[in-house]
Parts: structure tokens; C-alpha cells; sequence
């Protein structure tokens, strides 16, 4: 059982949780963290959800994914990287990038530049199916393709602008 803490607009973490599947009240937000981490060659690490999630199951996106009870975004963010990547960062080795603010959560972007062997990594298999290495043209037409998470145009911008 996954528990969040809720926020409200300003991010000021409130004294209510809640479990994941429940509805998030009106004017209460969760956290989400997203990780980009960006090779020399400019092409950004992305993963293929396993085909047994439930949402969204078999599509390729990027790193990222809820903050706990108890987290702060950074946590979060090393947390889910190691979890889905199998790489393991320390605080203060991931770059904070900004905070888009959603109808029912905050998406908290995060970023390193690194070159890494995607076939070496080690992640759970629950949660992703296989990594990979993308340049900006080759995600927006795997978008094109339904084969990408269709992120809304602010969120891009602001990935591709790492």
C-alpha cells in the first residue's frame, strides 16, 4: 500500500494522506518526481513501462513516478531513479529543474548529465521492461507513434530544454 502526503497550491505539505487509488480532494495536490538524466551525444534516457502496469503498461516514458509519506522531492527522485534505472545517486547529484503544477499534482522535474551502458543497469522488472537512449526527434516521433507517453507541451519543453 502506497501512502502520500497531500499539498496544497503552494506546496506547503498539509497534515492529510492519503492511500494511492484514492481520489485526491479538490484544492489538494500530491507530489510527482520526474528524472531526466541526458547523455553526452544530447539523448535522453527513457524506459519502457512493463507490460503488467497497470497504467499505462508497455508504453515507453520517462524515469519518474510518486513521492511516499515522508519524502521530500529529492528523496523522491534518487529513490525512482534507482527503482526503475538502477542508478544510484547521492543528494545534491541530481539538478533541480522546476515544478509544473497540474489539475491533481505537482511534477517536479530533475536532471543529470551522464553516460551510462543502459545494458548494465539493473532495475525492477515490476516496473520497467527495458531502458534505452533517445535523441529529442526520435521521442517525439515514437509520440507520433503511440508508442511515447503523450506529455503535454509544457512538460516537454521544459525536459528538452535541459
Amino acid at each position: 500500500m502506497e501512502v502520500w502526503n497531500l499539498y496544497n497550491l503552494e506546496g506547503v505539505k498539509l497534515k492529510q494522506t492519503l492511500i494511492r487509488g484514492q481520489k485526491i480532494p479538490k484544492g489538494m495536490y500530491h507530489m510527482v518526481v520526474h528524472i531526466i538524466i541526458k547523455n553526452s551525444n544530447g539523448e535522453y534516457l527513457i524506459q519502457k513501462r512493463a507490460d503488467t502496469k497497470e497504467s499505462l503498461p508497455g508504453i515507453w516514458a520517462f524515469t519518474g513516478g510518486s513521492a511516499i509519506i515522508g519524502e521530500v522531492s529529492e528523496d523522491a527522485a534518487l529513490r525512482e531513479l534507482a527503482e526503475e534505472t538502477g542508478i544510484h545517486f547521492n543528494k545534491g547529484d541530481l539538478t533541480f529543474s522546476r515544478r509544473l503544477i497540474k489539475h491533481n499534482h505537482f511534477a517536479d522535474i530533475w536532471y543529470s548529465h551522464m553516460d551510462v551502458d543502459v545494458s548494465k543497469l539493473i532495475f525492477q522488472k515490476e516496473e520497467v521492461s527495458a531502458l534505452d537512449f533517445k535523441t529529442k526527434e526520435e521521442v517525439l516521433a515514437m509520440i507520433e507513434l503511440g508508442e511515447f507517453h503523450r506529455y503535454e507541451t509544457e512538460y516537454l519543453s521544459a525536459v528538452f530544454n535541459i
